[in-house]
């Protein structure tokens, strides 16, 4: 996947990513609000990270694929775009830098991201947002999901505490 848009680039992730993806967004407590996964504390757990993508890379039917939002004039990783492939239907979930937000940048990813699935002959895009991110939330519906319920402590979100969270579940078919 490598799409050039005037504001960004979905593109893989490089070994040259890890200062730039951990600094703007893999160690920012604010980012990782509603993420299922803690903050990475140092550069090598962004490395590892970046490691694990490059092997999906090559792996002919890999279970998910993370790739870089970057920048396009200096090609700096803001956040990630990041897809699960399941039997019946894919995952979809992204994530910015706070200094990128509010400008269009998520729903043009989010939208860049349900047209590559489509491409690959998906019929059906979910995902499970944390039911009180309402940005995330408008997202998604400005892309076309529709609120399919609550998924009642569906979910852990390391920043908001150590219980299981309510999340929205959210889904799009792609005929």
């Amino acid at each position: 996947m490598f799409i050039k848009h005037r504001e960004y680039i979905i593109r893989k992730l490089l070994l040259s990513d890890a200062f730039s993806l951990f600094k703007n967004y893999k160690s920012n407590i604010e980012c990782a609000k509603y993420i299922t996964s803690n903050p990475h504390t140092d550069i090598k757990q962004t490395r590892k990270l970046i490691n694990k993508c490059l092997n999906n890379y090559q792996t002919s039917n890999p279970k998910s694929l993370i790739f870089a939002i970057a920048e396009p004039k200096d090609t700096e990783v803001i956040g990630l775009l990041i897809f699960v492939f399941n039997d019946n239907h894919a995952e979809i979930h992204f994530g910015l830098s706070k200094s990128f937000s509010g400008r269009g940048i998520a729903t043009s990813v989010c939208y860049e991201g349900i047209t590559w699935l489509k491409s690959l002959g998906i019929k059906s895009v979910r995902t499970q947002p944390y039911s009180e991110h309402n940005a995330s939330i408008r997202v998604l519906e400005k892309c076309g999901f529709k609120n399919h319920g609550i998924l009642q402590n569906f979910s852990k979100f390391p920043q908001l505490g150590g219980d299981m969270q309510n999340c929205v579940d959210m889904r799009i078919e792609c005929e």
